[in-house]
């Protein structure tokens, strides 16, 4: 594996998500944590088809959602194939936010049973790694999310086992 992709990532996100924080912190955290740790647990799976590019978009992920970038900025700065993958990871009704919550939900879940399996592989670590931060978020919202992401997880089943396990073992540490 060549550096260069991952480090550019690396930067791109890091200035892209520069003074967002993690929400439900017990201790303000700064975003660009969670990209890492998701890249840092692709790079751990024992996945032969996981590649450079899948590894740049782990780190990329939330940045078409959550910032000022675009996909074609992604596809000048890396390749069509990076910017393919962090567009598939990015939820579609993120352009509907006066859509009533369940309908977005509903709409980003058809979306990701459409995308690749790489994808769905970040989507799992991405999603398992939100629910581990869930233990200060608010009650309420705490069971939305653990309701959403049971539903999420039916549309990324049959994916990669070790992942999914894990996933249902964080979701009964809410029981």
């Amino acid at each position: 594996m060549s550096t260069g992709l991952i480090v550019n990532a690396l930067r791109v996100a890091t200035n892209a998500h520069k003074g967002q924080m993690r929400k439900w912190q017990l201790v303000k955290q700064e975003f660009i944590i969670h990209p890492i740790r998701v890249f840092h647990r692709l790079v751990m799976l024992d996945d032969p088809d996981i590649t450079e590019c899948d590894m740049a978009a782990a780190i990329l992920h939330d940045t078409i959602e959550d910032t000022y970038v675009t996909g074609e900025m992604l596809r000048e700065k890396f390749n069509s194939i990076v910017a393919a993958t962090v567009v598939e990871l990015t939820n579609p009704s993120k352009t509907f936010p006066n859509f009533p919550r369940a309908k977005r939900k509903q709409m980003d879940r058809e979306h990701l049973s459409t995308i690749s399996r790489q994808a769905k592989i970040i989507k799992l670590i991405d999603r398992i790694d939100n629910l581990k931060d869930l233990k200060f978020a608010p009650a309420k919202f705490t069971v939305m999310y653990l309701e959403e992401s049971e539903k999420l997880l039916d549309v990324l089943t049959g994916t990669n086992k070790e992942l999914e396990i894990e996933f249902r073992n964080v979701l009964r540490s809410f029981n």
